[in-house]
């Protein structure tokens, strides 16, 4: 038998009741059969369609597990790591206020002719029900390996000269910003398009997931990127 250490996150944590899990598997079990025992065993039911990481990078639910694995249960977000150190990139995820001048000034320069910024910001309604406060949350590391990937694509898509992305965590109110991005480049096009991009990828793969709290009821909203 092998040891794992199983971490939960989101709607599936809450479903659960726990954060992590020690756990023992047959050497040479599939993470499939791995979801399947953990359906069985717990009635977990909302993992059947999650995403599986393992030292902070997403693998197939064929993997094989030979040895003991730290095993990362993401549920349905907002899909290695590649260094973007050429760059005066940035990514910043953490509970701290966003202020709508935080990071304008660090993007003015003689070389580029465009800057472009885009604000998400916490509205006080979705389907006709009020809501009262978001909570976000993430993990963090895998969050910042799959942004950063993204921003590798968009340098080499467009000829962008910096990109910033703020991701605020933690319980937020109306009106408050849970996101900022901000883009420069030589000409306005390419600002344009690879914002639009970056925010459409972040949905696929980033590990951040929101809850939005009614005033009747509360809701995990696990492709949260499509609301900005």
């Amino acid at each position: 038998m092998i040891n794992v250490k199983i971490y939960f996150f989101a709607s599936i944590r809450e479903n659960f009741g726990k954060k992590i899990l020690d756990f023992q598997v047959q050497n040479g079990s599939t993470i499939s059969q791995l979801i399947s025992t953990l359906e069985r065993e717990f009635n977990l039911t909302s993992i059947h369609n999650c995403m599986v990481a393992i030292d902070m990078k997403y693998v197939d639910k064929n993997y094989i597990i030979k040895k003991y694995e730290e095993i990362y249960l993401i549920p349905p977000v907002s899909g290695g790591n590649e260094e973007n150190l050429e760059f005066d990139d940035q990514i910043i995820i953490d509970e701290n206020v966003i202020l709508k001048d935080q990071i304008i000034e660090s993007f003015f320069s003689h070389e580029d002719g465009a800057v472009v910024f885009f604000y998400g910001v916490t509205r006080n309604n979705h389907d006709n029900k009020t809501v009262i406060s978001l909570e976000y949350e993430s993990l963090i590391p895998m969050a910042k390996n799959e942004i950063n990937k993204i921003f590798v694509s968009i340098h080499r898509k467009w000829n962008v000269s910096k990109i910033v992305l703020l991701h605020r965590l933690g319980k937020l109110y109306p009106g408050e910003i849970s996101m900022l991005i901000g883009i420069s480049s030589k000409h306005r096009k390419p600002a344009i398009q690879s914002i639009d991009y970056l925010i459409d990828e972040l949905k696929k793969t980033v590990p951040i997931w929101k809850k939005e709290i009614y005033d009747v009821g509360e809701e995990w909203i696990e492709d949260n990127i499509t609301s900005y």
